[in-house]
């Protein structure tokens, strides 16, 4: 519970284990194809809402990922690329 409180990252992080050679486009058809979400819409809603976080940094759009990126997908779904 204090993870989320303070807004720290878990200890223990998903790895997604895909393999990538260079960058990776991280939007809603990504999250659909690994799992995160149930639907294409459902990523739509959460990326337009600002629940998708890349980094820290939240994704407005198309962003690109790369090998040891985290994502943060709500309060507390977690995964490093």
């Amino acid at each position: 519970v204090k993870t989320v409180q303070n807004k720290e990252l878990p200890n223990e992080i998903v790895d997604l284990s895909i393999s990538i050679s260079e960058k990776v486009t991280v939007n809603e058809n990504f999250l659909l194809e690994h799992g995160i979400v149930s639907s294409k819409s459902e990523g739509k809603q959460l990326i337009s809402q600002g629940g998708v976080t890349l980094n820290g940094e939240k994704v407005t759009g198309i962003e690109e990922g790369s090998k040891n990126d985290i994502i943060k997908v709500g309060k507390r779904r977690v995964f490093k690329l």
